[in-house]
């Protein structure tokens, strides 16, 4: 068995950033306080803010999530990781996949040496599949990564939802559809679809701060202007 990996696979993109075209990623990275993004980034994040005042703390509380998760998982006995849509793309490695594709990316992973399929993988899709159109069948997507996975393998998933403050999701997908990463907000009924297959582990399909908060954090932040729905599941 391998110490560890991770294969890290972005959304398609060109060879080069092209700085007059936002990226969902850099305005992720703005939100966050980072600095990898361009002066259209910025200009659709504060149209994002105006849509959504608490996004920042929703940026912020999903990439919480992302740890927890993670730390759930290596505490579970994962010790390789599939990272799709991993934010910033760059030339040369396994971005630029499409994940969307899922025989193509397992395939593109297995070649790099990264990560061996005959042990248990974690699977991270978070603040992924909203960018996914439902054309595209994420249930189905999800389903062929799921069986490409060893049994101990999981799937750690955040999504929008427009059944948190439906006014304002109603608004950031405007303000997305001018951009060339749309969103498609699901409610919480076809979140959990999406982990056909896997067991999902408490507390369930539940808003950001609700998803095994750490000690002394619990009740900070208000679940109902989470604006996303998160959990884990693992594979039998």
């Amino acid at each position: 068995m391998r110490s560890g990996g991770v294969a890290r696979i972005g959304s398609r993109v060109p060879g080069e950033a092209d700085p007059g075209l936002p990226s969902a990623a850099r305005v992720c990275d703005y939100l966050l306080g980072g600095g990898h993004h361009f002066a259209a980034d910025r200009a659709l994040a504060r149209e994002f803010l105006l849509a959504q005042p608490n996004a920042r703390t929703i940026v912020r509380l999903d990439r919480s999530f992302l740890r927890r998760a993670v730390l759930h998982l290596i505490d579970r006995g994962v010790r390789q990781f599939l990272d799709l849509g991993s934010g910033l793309p760059s030339v040369g490695n396994v971005h630029g996949k499409d994940v969307t594709d899922p025989r193509t990316v397992p395939a593109a992973v297995r070649r790099t040496g990264l990560l061996d399929f005959a042990e248990p993988i974690g699977v991270l899709a978070v603040g992924v599949f909203h960018f996914v159109p439902p054309e595209c069948g994420p249930v189905g997507v999800l389903g062929v990564y799921r069986d490409a996975l060893a049994p101990g393998s999981a799937l750690a998933l955040s999504q929008f939802t427009s059944d948190l403050q439906p006014a304002e999701m109603a608004g950031i997908v405007e303000v997305m559809r001018k951009s060339p990463n749309p969103v498609f907000p699901r409610t919480h009924a076809e979140i959990t679809a999406l982990f056909d297959g896997f067991e999902v582990v408490e507390p369930g399909v539940v808003p950001l701060p609700r998803w095994r908060p750490e000690e002394g954090v619990a009740g900070r932040d208000d679940p109902d202007r989470a604006g996303i729905f998160a959990g884990v599941g693992h594979k039998r």
